[in-house]
């Protein structure tokens, strides 16, 4: 119910404005160093897998990586997160879960 109701406001604000708001590229350290200035905000990180969940299901969780940093990621579909492989990930940043609900996962 959560993952619809971000959809449909994403759709939304697409809708409003006529494009998608951009996402601003940020380095996985400042992203968690300063959680308050990224909150609520699209981003772009890069980073390696960690640990991640068993592909399947409405959505894939696993753990981007990136100079001892780390951020919970949930992606929607089956994306093959596999341990060690580089990724680009884009989506909104929650501070409160120091996760990001992407949208778009992308291997590197």
């Amino acid at each position: 119910m959560k993952g619809l109701l971000t959809g449909l406001l994403l759709a939304l604000a697409m809708v409003v404005t006529g494009s998608p708001a951009l996402a601003q590229p940020v380095p996985l350290s400042v992203l968690v160093t300063e959680r308050g200035r990224f909150d609520q905000q699209q981003v772009i990180v890069t980073g390696t897998v960690g640990i991640a969940g068993v592909p399947g299901g409405a959505s894939q969780r696993f753990t981007l990586m990136s100079g001892g940093m780390s951020v919970d990621v949930v992606a929607p579909g089956a994306f093959p997160a596999r341990p060690g492989a580089p990724v680009e990930v884009e989506g909104v940043y929650r501070a409160s879960s120091n996760s990001i609900e992407a949208f778009r996962v992308t291997p590197r």
